[in-house]
């Protein structure tokens, strides 16, 4: 098991990317929303079909704990914010101050 950084833009108010974990590419499509000063994301399988929309990215707090789909990944997605007090990232922040992560899951054969 291990702990993977996603990859995200921080210079962008929105974008689209895809991401392979654990031998499966997921679509995201990422979008800073002013009014609440926040990020948020969707996660998307290989065929473009939404598995999760209006994810806010909270620190320090487990993203798609409860999803209960077969298609979404099946770690954990972490937006980490190592500094001594964690903030919620502002526009920005996004890969520089918080790290999106991903947990890769104890699943047997993976």
């Amino acid at each position: 098991m291990s702990v993977l950084e996603i990859q995200t833009r921080n210079d962008l108010g929105a974008w689209n990317q895809q991401t392979d974990l654990e031998q499966t590419t997921f679509g995201f499509q990422f979008r800073w929303n002013d009014r609440d000063q926040a990020y948020y994301f969707n996660i998307l399988n290989e065929s473009g079909d939404v598995i999760r929309a209006g994810v806010r990215v909270i620190v320090n707090f487990e993203l798609l704990r409860q999803l209960v789909d077969e298609g979404r990944p099946l770690g954990k997605f972490l937006a980490w914010d190592p500094r001594s007090d964690p903030q919620p990232p502002v526009f920005g922040e996004i890969g520089d101050a918080v790290i999106l992560t991903y947990t890769e899951s104890t699943t047997p054969g993976l």
